[in-house]
């Protein structure tokens, strides 16, 4: 029926909107689009009408993923056709700017994605200060019913399997990036981290720069993971959501079934596989005082 090909935003519902606000603008370089009737801020960091919305709420929470995807019918018949799978799925158009159609649609895990196929070009473009991530890179959750959350994505959503650490958290990718979306195993569902891709390992350093001089302590890293090879971080932001950031992640070739050769590899070709306990979350075997896997 369609096909995700890209991560589009994330909305989250937060207690303290100025504070969030202030992060994204001052600290991460994105850039107040737009103000809704309803509160919500609508913030950019390049041509998107918005990456990152924030609902005023009374719990800090990830609202919801929206999605964007290639659609073979219209959304409205993609729509009812989810709601004959057992979906809780609606229909709505000028739900939001810059959106004329979407679907919402509720995945096992719990979680709400909003599917749209187009969004309007009008961000502000790339600022001068700030962090500047490159894109919204991908989003990990903790999941009740994982497998039946990972079986919706690539059921319904064409999402690709990349790699799994043990049964316990699958990557899934919907383009060439090593993992879009990961699902953890948990009794409840709930945000792990949100990743913003940098360019290279000069834009890591003068991030992590920027961090210190704002007085933003980094929990975790600077480290090249295993699963994905990215080179990576983790910060809290002002409602201790976790922030990843990187760069260097794997590039999945689905058509040769594995991915772009990096000389840190430890396998060659390295091909989508079950990672061990034994391996560990580092490849670099730098040793942390936080348990990330914990968060």
């Amino acid at each position: 029926m369609m096909k995700a090909f890209k991560l589009g935003y994330a909305n989250f519902s937060v207690k303290n909107v100025d504070a969030m606000v202030q992060y994204y603008t001052h600290v991460m370089g994105y850039a107040v689009v737009e103000r809704g009737e309803d509160g919500r801020v609508y913030l950019s960091n390049h041509i998107d009408h918005h990456h990152i919305v924030l609902t005023p709420a009374q719990d800090s929470a990830l609202h919801s993923v929206g999605l964007q995807v290639k659609a073979e019918d219209s959304l409205d018949k993609i729509a009812e056709c989810l709601r004959r799978e057992g979906f809780a799925a609606e229909y709505k158009t000028d739900a939001q700017p810059g959106v004329s159609e979407q679907i919402d649609v509720v995945d096992p895990s719990g979680t709400t994605v909003e599917l749209y196929t187009d969004m309007a070009l009008s961000g502000p473009g790339f600022q001068r200060a700030g962090i500047l991530p490159s894109k919204l890179g991908h989003i990990t959750i903790f999941a009740k019913d994982k497998d039946k959350t990972v079986g919706f994505y690539t059921q319904y959503l064409k999402f690709a399997i990349t790699d799994r650490m043990e049964e316990r958290v699958t990557f899934m990718t919907c383009n060439q990036d090593h993992h879009v979306l990961n699902f953890k195993v948990s009794d409840r569902t709930y945000m792990h981290h949100i990743a913003f891709e940098l360019r290279d390992m000069i834009h890591m350093k003068n991030a992590h720069d920027l961090l210190t001089t704002e007085k933003i302590d980094i929990v975790w890293g600077p480290t090249r993971h295993t699963a994905g090879h990215n080179v990576a971080s983790y910060h809290y932001d002002p409602e201790h959501f976790m922030i990843e950031l990187f760069c260097d992640m794997d590039v999945f070739v689905p058509e040769l079934g594995y991915f772009e050769p990096r000389p840190w590899h430890g396998d060659q070709p390295q091909k989508p596989k079950v990672w061990t306990a034994q391996e560990g979350l580092s490849r670099w075997e730098t040793k942390f005082f936080m348990d990330l896997s914990k968060g």
